[in-house]
């Protein structure tokens, strides 16, 4: 199964913060943008995050891209998360490592 990359702190505060995703899904004034990255910052899988309400059919595809790209470069490698969003602008395309994949 492959998950979008978590973000070791979001992950800390869901685990630790004592609330749940239910708790977390009723909250008030959240938008759909931002229940989806917080989906994808605490590494929620990529299949499962197009069965979620508030993820666009356009975000998914986009996630769904990413992962056949990941399969076919890293074919041996499930585990391997997947990024929606640019890299950082310190990134330079062509250097690449394992700890930052270019997606």
């Amino acid at each position: 199964m492959i998950r979008f990359r978590a973000n070791p702190l979001v992950r800390y505060l869901l685990d630790a913060g004592g609330l749940t995703m239910n708790h977390l899904a009723a909250l008030p004034g959240i938008d759909a943008e931002d229940r989806a990255q917080f989906a994808q910052l605490i590494g929620y899988s990529v299949s499962g995050f197009g069965d979620l309400s508030y993820v666009s059919g356009e975000l998914f595809a986009q996630a769904d891209e990413e992962v056949v790209a990941l399969k076919l470069r890293y074919p041996t490698d499930p585990k391997r998360s997947v990024r929606t969003r640019p890299p950082p602008a310190s990134h330079e395309p062509g250097k690449e490592t394992d700890k930052d994949p270019p997606f």
